[in-house]
């Protein structure tokens, strides 16, 4: 009895000695790409992107599996399959867990944040004028390319780099200088890995802009309305770039758009400032005044025009006297009022001549007959 309770213990210890072995047979499991870091930042666009998980693992024994789980957090955002590729789908975050398959609790993990990459590249300069596929400068002056991506909230961040320095130079933070006249390439380049770029051509010449003014240093526009001021921009030397870029203090009370039309939005004050783009810095400004409405004109006078006050006593080949009074403000119907009075006065001393003419060859009459009368009587006697 003794023996076999020897041989018992015995038998136990290496069974508790050998599942010891086997649990500590894989000591580390440790991810190396694609990243060696705990947290991963990767841009998608439009289509998928996929990466490889890595991962190594350390055991006691060099015969000991190393066969690996993989798992996400979040399969909306990043899968991963069983060999460990993974694959993005949307912006957001997951974390992927890679595990021993014989000791599951040994174990790593990657933080991944998925963010929406650049489809689309453009430049402006700090004034807001847009960079196109070409672009003058005059030699010596310099000019800031701000990037903006497409679509919105995706990555600025890019590398700039030019095919002649020589001729032009540009920053990493996008100041491109002119350097000596001739030709040069101006890139950049998305960061983000996505592929998109911004290319212009350089071409810098001797020509610069002089002046730059505009026909109104001053105006003031009702709300809502809207006026185009005119720039005009001198040059000495051949080549120079002409384009101007306008620009408002205040978006808020006047806008003004590429042509320099002004656009009154609410009552206060703004500056509008048109600047030559080639690196000259020469500007002119105008102040806009805006109002909410216009005044009011004064309103014509609501009173009846005098009536002639004087008629002729006697009758008179001449013509009746006119109204001297005439209303204070024209307006059609004061003008057909004035009309019809005039009309109806003369009326008036043409029926009261007639009568006094009428009165007066009857009166005459009347004597005729009575001085008749008289004459005939003295006859008599």
């Amino acid at each position: 009895m003794k023996r076999f309770t020897k041989y018992f213990v015995a038998a136990m210890v290496l069974t508790l000695m050998f599942s010891v072995n086997c649990q500590a047979a894989v000591k580390k499991v440790t991810i190396t790409a694609p990243t060696k870091n705990s947290t991963y930042t990767v841009y998608r666009t439009n289509k998928n992107v996929t990466r490889q998980i890595k991962a190594t693992v350390k055991t006691t024994n060099k015969k000991d599996s190393k066969a690996l789980t993989y798992k996400s957090s979040n399969k909306k955002v990043v899968s991963v399959n069983s060999k460990g590729k993974l694959t993005i789908k949307a912006t957001g975050k997951a974390t992927i867990t890679v595990a021993s398959k014989k000791s599951p609790k040994i174990k790593d993990t990657l933080k991944i944040t998925v963010k929406q990459g650049a489809t689309k590249l453009v430049a402006k300069t700090n004034e807001g004028y847009v960079i196109g596929k070409s672009f003058t400068m005059t030699k010596g002056k310099s000019i800031t390319a701000n990037i903006l991506a497409t679509p919105s909230g995706a990555s600025k961040s890019v590398k700039w780099s030019s095919s002649n320095k020589r001729v032009a130079t540009v920053s990493s933070k996008g100041v491109i200088k002119a350097v000596k006249n001739g030709t040069a390439k101006i890139t950049a380049t998305a960061k983000d890995g996505c592929g998109a770029k911004f290319t212009t051509t350089i071409k810098v010449v001797s020509g610069k802009v002089t002046s730059v003014k505009v026909n109104k240093t001053s105006v003031q526009l009702v709300k809502g309305k809207s006026t185009t001021i005119k720039a005009t921009v001198k040059t000495s030397g051949s080549g120079a770039n002409k384009n101007v870029v306008w620009s408002s203090s205040n978006t808020k009370v006047a806008k003004v758009n590429s042509n320099g039309k002004i656009t009154a939005v609410k009552k206060g004050t703004a500056t509008i400032t048109v600047k030559a783009v080639d690196g000259s810095g020469k500007k002119a400004t105008v102040k806009v005044v805006v109002i909410n409405k216009t005044p009011e004109p004064t309103e014509p006078s609501s009173e009846e025009p005098t009536k002639p006050s004087v008629e002729p006593t006697e009758p008179s080949s001449e013509e009746p006297t006119k109204p001297s009074v005439e209303p204070t403000e024209p307006s059609s119907e004061v003008h057909q009022r004035n009309r019809q009075n005039h009309q109806l006065s003369q009326q008036n001393l043409h029926q009261r001549n007639r009568q006094n003419h009428q009165l007066s060859q009857q009166n005459l009459h009347q004597k005729s007959r009575q001085n008749l009368q008289r004459k005939k009587q003295l006859n008599i006697l």
